[in-house]
């Protein structure tokens, strides 16, 4: 599994290049004023293996200034069969946004099954999904326990809705309800807290070898991108600065 994701690198208010993006940034001077000035930063999207203790980056593609992150997405897809071949990896996990049509239609050919976040801005497909889930009985319902927490979890899957109304391909349809229970020190005293989550993935990967938990599993598991991956690499740039 491979996971993708966009990230800022770096920011500053003095100091840029011509590949530089550019956003205004309220803040106060030293004299206590509001004022607005201009950051320069970079963005980039990273390819990384998240199936295994070792989450090597694969690659990465820097936006370009007035670029979108699905625009430069693009480009890395096409990049890595040409570097790794087409089956370095089999499942490549995706935010929601990208839940694109050439996104889909990319990883299709390349010979990728995709599982991607599902949200509101694929309308269409959203809505027909929570329809069908109003209307459907549960796929599941069970707990886990993890890392001093518990999960109560309710699965609803489906599968043969279209992808967007031009692309009437079937896909898959996983949601999932989860009350999180954990323990939070608060004014010194250990207390109980809950929150509610909902989630929802499409995904091209078939029901009779995936089950449903399998498909939370592997939604959830892009997070490994962020948490294992940027993270990691901005704390040891942190220590870099600190050590020299």
């Amino acid at each position: 599994m491979a996971a993708l994701d966009g990230s800022e690198v770096l920011s500053s208010f003095s100091r840029h290049c011509e590949s530089c993006r550019e956003r205004p940034v309220s803040r106060k001077d030293q004299a206590g004023r509001k004022i607005e000035e201009t950051q320069y930063y970079h963005r980039a999207v990273g390819c990384q293996m998240v199936h295994s203790p070792v989450t090597p980056f694969l690659a990465l593609e820097w936006l370009r200034p007035g670029e979108s992150e699905d625009t430069a997405a693009l480009r890395l897809f096409r990049r890595l069969p040409e570097r790794y071949g087409s089956r370095f990896f089999d499942i490549l996990l995706l935010d929601a946004l990208y839940a694109q049509t050439p996104v889909l239609q990319l990883a299709q050919k390349t010979g990728w099954d995709v599982v991607l976040s599902l949200k509101q801005n694929s309308r269409d497909l959203y809505q027909s999904a929570m329809r069908l889930f109003a209307r459907r009985p549960l796929e599941a319902t069970f707990t886990e326990s993890q890392d001093h927490k518990t999960y109560r979890l309710q699965l609803w899957d489906t599968e043969g809705l279209p992808f967007t109304l031009d692309r009437s391909e079937p896909v898959r349809v996983v949601r999932s309800e989860e009350l999180l229970d954990r323990k939070r020190y608060r004014e010194g005293e250990r207390t109980s807290h809950s929150t509610d989550h909902e989630w929802l993935w499409v995904t091209t990967l078939p029901q009779h070898a995936f089950p449903t938990r399998i498909i939370r599993q592997l939604g959830h598991s892009r997070w490994k991108n962020e948490n294992n991956g940027c993270r990691v690499r901005k704390s040891l740039e942190g220590e870099e600065l600190m050590t020299n």
